[in-house]
């Protein structure tokens, strides 16, 4: 999977001490899904199944930084979940000709979700030359349940593949000195 991601924002100087930031997150997602198919149950070799395509995807970001001191900065900024569906095209790579009646190339989408983030860091810059930074990062995994795969066309009776993912949050810390 790549993505690319264009992300103007506008900020504002609220007062001396306090900046907001908001901004929308334009993002292309190009994408190639593969698995193996087990035939081996059927005395056959097993084949691959190759998901391809691309999407445009939508959502937005914000952010606040705090000058707690002349030394002492606070910042922490939110992007949201980006949810896509992707247009593209499902190909066999089949190694049995016994196969490709119910295993046809086709048009399909897939749905994702691409995880919220949420980082807050702190800066101090009052022992010079040195700056120091910790910062924490959280993604919001948790919400990738599963992956799923409509198809136009069915696929040995199927016109729905829904492999299950149900994976967790992760989490970052970092300590900074420069």
């Amino acid at each position: 999977m790549k993505t690319y991601n264009i992300n103007p924002v506008i900020s504002l100087q609220i007062t001396a001490d306090i900046s907001l930031a908001g901004g929308l997150n334009i993002l292309y997602l190009g994408t190639t899904l593969q698995k193996k198919l087990n035939f081996s149950l059927f005395g056959l070799p097993d084949s691959n199944q190759k998901f391809k395509g691309d999407v445009m995807g939508f959502g937005c970001n914000f952010g606040v930084l705090v000058d707690l001191t002349k030394d002492l900065s606070i910042g922490t900024s939110y992007r949201n979940r980006i949810k896509v569906d992707i247009d593209g095209s499902l190909t066999h790579n089949l190694q049995s000709p016994l196969l490709s009646g119910s295993f046809p190339n086709k048009n399909g989408k897939v749905e994702l979700t691409l995880p919220a983030q949420f980082h807050f860091g702190v800066f101090y810059k009052g022992l010079d030359p040195f700056t120091f930074e910790i910062a924490m990062r959280w993604e919001d995994w948790s919400s990738y349940k599963e992956l799923k795969l409509y198809m136009e066309q069915s696929v040995v009776g199927y016109n729905k593949l829904i492999t299950p993912k149900n994976w967790k949050d992760t989490y970052s810390f970092n300590i900074g000195v420069k």
